[in-house]
């Protein structure tokens, strides 16, 4: 018996002849192998890592939410935004951008305006 992601994502690439495990291989970056462990074949797989479950989902067209919950609807619009505590990452952002500054180095980004 398959975790339930692995199941909603077989379910989501035979729902789609377009898509293969192949072609979720290659969105995914991993040997075509990895893909089938998280199916039960080969080496077994418990647990999808993160950059896999949004590459995964960008690949099926889905929501890295759906994919691990089922909870959700199946399309990307659908995405919830994450609840972030915004002043702890300004905290951190602040804190990476002093050290960066004793370090001689600044983030471009910032300099530009960007994330303002």
């Amino acid at each position: 018996m398959l975790p339930p992601w692995a199941q909603r994502i077989e379910d989501l690439l035979r729902a789609d002849p377009t898509k293969s495990a192949a072609g979720l291989a290659r969105a995914c970056g991993i040997k075509g192998g990895s893909v089938s462990g998280w199916f039960g074949k080969g080496k077994p797989t418990k647990m999808i890592s993160g950059d896999n479950l949004v590459s995964a989902a960008a690949y099926l067209g889905t929501t890295p939410e759906y994919i691990m919950t089922g909870r959700q609807s199946a399309t990307p619009s659908q995405s919830h935004p994450v609840n972030m505590d915004l002043e702890m990452l300004k905290s951190s952002i602040v804190s990476v951008k002093e050290a960066l500054r004793t370090l001689g180095l600044e983030l471009d980004a910032f300099k530009a305006g960007v994330g303002k």
